[in-house]
C-alpha cells in the first residue's frame, strides 16, 4: 500500500545507518588492529572516490566519443582449452588474456582508421564474494587503463606477446586491489548511495560512462551440455550492459567453448563487423599455436530423457499424406469397348 511504502522509505535510512555503524564497530573491535583497520577504511573510501572521480583516467579513443541508446549484438567463439593453454604459457589468468585481446582489437581498429591508440580505459568486474558467501552474486566494477599493444612485434610468439599481456595483467591487478579489502563496510558504503538523489546518481553514472572506452565481463556457465525441452543448447552468448560506453564484450565459458557476446553502440562504433573481425584476429594471435582448427557446430542431440520417451512411444504414426500415398490406387475405368459375351450352342 501507499502507507506501507512510505513507512519503508522512512525506515530505510535508519536501517542503513545502523548497519554501517555495526560494521564500523566490528571492524574496530580488536584494539590491537585499530591502526590497520583505520588504514583499511581510509583506503576503501579513497579508492571508492577514485572510481567515482570523473577527473581520473578518461576515455582514450578519438573514434568512440559519441554515444546513443541504439544497440546491436555480435557473437564470437573461441576454444576454451586453447585459451587456457595460451594464458598458462604467458603466465596470466584467463581473464587477463580476455581483456588483453579486447584491448589489442581496439588498437587495431584505430590503426585501420589511420590513428594511433596506445591505451584504453576499460571496466572489468571484480568479485567481492567472501569465503562464507557460497550463494548469490557479489561484484563491483573497476576502471583501469590498459595498453593496446601497438608496439608489440607482429606474430604469435610467446616472448613477443609476453610484455604486453603482462602489462595488462598488472593493470588489472591494481584495479582489483582498489576494489578489494572493504568487506561488509564497503557494502554498507555502497548501500548509502541509494540515499542520494536519483538525478545526482544519474549524472555521476553518465560522467563515468563518458570516461570509459568499453566494458568487459567474464561469466562461467556449465562445463557440460545442457538441454531445454530435450534439445541441446549449442551456444550461450551473453548480453552485457553497454551502460553508456562504446561497447560491452562479455565472455561466457560453456561446454569447452568460450562464447563472446559483443554488445555494441553502433553510433559509437560505426563498423560493428569490423570490430568483431579485429577481436577475432586479436584472440587468434594471442591463442597462436594453441588455437585448434575451426570445427563445425555440433549437431543437436537429444537428452537421455527425451530419447527414452521417444523409444517408449514407438514409431510415429504415418501422416495423412503418407497414408494416402501408400494406399493402393483404384484402376481407372477402361475406355475400350467390352467384347460381347459368347453364346452357348444348343
Amino acid at each position: 500500500s501507499l502507507l506501507g511504502g512510505a513507512g519503508h522509505a522512512a525506515r530505510r535510512p535508519a536501517g542503513l545507518a545502523r548497519r554501517l555503524a555495526g560494521d564500523a564497530l566490528l571492524a574496530f573491535a580488536d584494539p590491537s588492529r585499530v591502526p590497520e583497520r583505520t588504514e583499511e577504511l581510509w583506503g576503501t573510501v579513497r579508492n571508492g572516490l577514485a572510481q567515482l572521480d570523473p577527473g581520473g583516467p578518461g576515455a582514450q579513443s578519438p573514434l568512440w566519443g559519441r554515444r546513443s541508446r541504439r544497440r546491436t549484438l555480435r557473437p564470437l567463439d573461441l576454444d576454451l582449452d586453447a585459451a587456457k593453454s595460451a594464458a598458462k604459457a604467458l603466465g596470466v589468468s584467463l581473464n587477463d588474456l580476455f581483456v588483453a585481446g579486447a584491448a589489442m582489437a581496439a588498437g587495431e581498429v584505430h590503426r585501420d582508421a589511420g590513428l594511433t591508440l596506445d591505451q584504453v580505459t576499460v571496466t572489468f568486474v571484480v568479485s567481492t564474494r567472501h569465503g562464507e558467501d557460497v550463494a548469490g552474486n557479489a561484484f563491483s566494477p573497476a576502471k583501469v587503463t590498459v595498453p593496446t599493444g601497438t608496439d608489440t612485434p607482429t606474430g604469435t610468439d610467446t616472448p613477443a606477446l609476453a610484455p604486453f599481456v603482462t602489462a595488462v595483467r598488472d593493470a588489472l591487478a591494481t584495479g582489483r586491489q582498489q576494489v578489494g579489502g572493504g568487506g561488509g563496510l564497503l557494502a554498507s558504503l555502497a548501500g548509502l548511495a541509494n540515499l542520494l538523489p536519483t538525478s545526482l546518481v544519474t549524472r555521476l553514472a553518465r560522467a563515468q560512462a563518458q570516461a570509459v572506452d568499453f566494458a568487459t565481463s567474464n561469466v562461467r556457465a556449465a562445463p557440460f551440455p545442457v538441454y531445454i525441452a530435450g534439445a541441446e543448447v549449442l551456444a550461450t552468448y551473453p548480453v552485457g550492459p553497454v551502460a553508456g560506453t562504446a561497447f560491452n564484450v562479455t565472455m561466457m565459458s560453456y561446454a569447452g567453448r568460450l562464447h563472446l557476446g559483443v554488445h555494441i553502440d553502433p553510433v559509437a562504433v560505426a563498423d560493428p563487423d569490423g570490430l568483431v573481425a579485429a577481436l577475432d584476429a586479436a584472440y587468434g594471435r594471442l591463442l597462436g599455436p594453441a588455437a585448434p582448427p575451426e570445427r563445425p557446430a555440433p549437431a543437436p542431440r537429444r537428452s537421455a530423457a527425451a530419447a527414452a520417451r521417444k523409444a517408449k512411444a514407438g514409431p510415429a504414426e504415418p501422416t495423412s499424406a503418407t497414408a494416402r500415398s501408400t494406399r493402393p490406387r483404384s484402376k481407372a475405368p477402361s475406355t475400350s469397348p467390352r467384347p460381347e459375351p459368347r453364346r452357348r450352342r444348343s
